[in-house]
């Protein structure tokens, strides 16, 4: 066949497809609704206030608000992912930082970043359950400090490495002498110190962790700990826990009776950038697993400002910060609503005219229900089981961009005694729209 007719061939059945299956029109922004950060609300009145901003939002042209139980649905079995890239995530990052200065002699600088990692990986302790990214921060922050001289800030960090590891030893082989010598003289002085016990009281069955280590469950007595400070987590059967910074003495034993809250991520920050920074590092982490072309942040500061952004997890950036005028916290932020499509341009991101370097300082512990969300899973059913309430678990979720197509079948086109395949597809609703897939389970 003569390549201009088979050309011509070509164009028709790619002519055919497009009349038969149309490109999708864009789809409206999904905007994931995960609560209020608004201080005194419990669980229930966090999920009122955030059906309010779906309800708000649900009919705005170009709007998709994804409800709470529908966030819980896709992040179902990722949650400690999300609080993990949340809380440890910078801190890895300065960590790795650091450790690459650390390698490149570059002294002054790694020490920045360690000093940073240590920080940060400390203030994740509530939210963690291993700590040795943060034991491995201050052994190469030690490391760092005794390179230059600097004895001092040397043996402190070494000396909370042996505190919360005790079995930690330098490889001869690894190190110099001088410095193995140095840590085995702080390991000698940790040891000579003596040990003490921690007992922790109160309901039985709650899950404790000591440094990073799991210990048993409540009620419980840890024996032999080095004398210093020790981090004590316990975790409930329904997503409540407990942190506690506990002093150990020598010879002593140390009662921790907890007070286990429906929630806690991280010590909430002592200033208004260190409560951007978690706020943004929190909705960053929400953006990576929830799936959504955009996520709601919306609640109160500490300083009474009222606001709503959206974060927009393609590109990272934030957009400015709209508030809703006068009344309660809540009916703020509903009435903001109306306002959102002042940011989002048509393709369902963010306006780059109205994208905000900062992030709302809010207080990441007055999110009850987002709390709840990362903390209290709930158990992931088997696709299409039924619940206690007697509903399917599966859930239909309408995927964006260009159709969904199956190949459904073949047609043939003869030309001068040659075949061309026409390769027809269709949506599985017909009408060429876009297609869905089914997952699980129900929030």
């Amino acid at each position: 066949m003569p390549s201009r007719h088979r050309s011509t061939l070509l164009s028709l059945a790619g002519g055919l497809l497009l009349l038969l299956c149309p490109p999708a029109l864009a789809a409206d922004a999904e905007i994931a609704v995960v609560g209020v950060h608004v201080e005194g609300l419990d669980e229930e009145a966090s999920r009122e206030a955030a059906a309010d901003l779906v309800e708000a939002m649900r009919g705005t042209p170009g709007l998709a608000p994804v409800s709470p139980g529908e966030v819980r649905t896709r992040l179902a079995g990722r949650e400690s992912l999300v609080v993990e890239t949340a809380f440890l995530g910078a801190g890895r990052r300065a960590l790795d930082e650091g450790r690459i200065l650390y390698e490149r002699a570059e002294f002054e600088d790694a020490v920045n970043a360690l000093s940073s990692a240590v920080g940060l990986l400390g203030e994740a302790m509530p939210a963690a359950t291993d700590n040795r990214l943060l034991i491995d921060a201050l052994l190469t922050l030690g490391l760092t400090h005794f390179s230059v001289g600097d004895t001092e800030p040397a043996h402190e960090a070494f000396q909370q490495v042996v505190v919360l590891d005790p079995t930690r030893r330098l490889d001869a082989v690894k190190y110099s002498k001088p410095t193995v010598d140095f840590f085995e003289t702080v390991r000698a002085e940790v040891e000579a110190r003596g040990t003490g016990q921690i007992e922790v009281t109160g309901a039985p069955g709650y899950t404790v962790y000591v440094d990073g280590r799991s210990r048993g469950q409540t009620p419980l007595r840890i024996e032999a700990l080095p004398v210093g400070s020790h981090g004590v987590l316990v975790l409930g059967p329904a997503g409540q826990r407990a942190f506690e910074e506990v002093q150990v003495e020598a010879g002593a034993s140390t009662k921790v009776s907890p007070k286990l809250a429906r929630g806690l991520l991280a010590e909430t920050g002592g200033s208004e950038d260190e409560r951007r920074r978690q706020t943004r590092q929190l909705y960053e982490a929400l953006g990576t697993y929830v799936e959504t072309d955009l996520v709601l942040l919306a609640g109160q500061t500490s300083a009474g400002e009222v606001g709503v952004q959206l974060y927009e997890p393609r590109t990272g950036s934030l957009s400015t910060i709209l508030s809703g005028g006068e009344g309660q916290p809540v009916d703020q932020l509903v009435a903001a609503m109306s306002r959102l499509p002042e940011l989002v341009n048509e393709t369902g991101g963010l306006r780059t005219d109205q994208v905000f370097a900062r992030s709302l300082p809010l207080d990441i512990g007055t999110n009850t229900l987002l709390l709840s969300l990362l903390l209290d899973p709930e158990p992931m059913l088997a696709q299409g089981s039924v619940s206690g309430s007697g509903e399917s678990t599966e859930v239909a979720r309408e995927r964006k961009g260009l159709p969904w197509y199956v190949w459904a079948g073949v047609g043939t086109v003869a030309a001068g005694g040659a075949t061309t395949a026409v390769l027809l597809s269709t949506s599985p609703g017909g009408g060429g729209g876009n297609g869905s897939i089914t997952v699980g389970p129900l929030p």
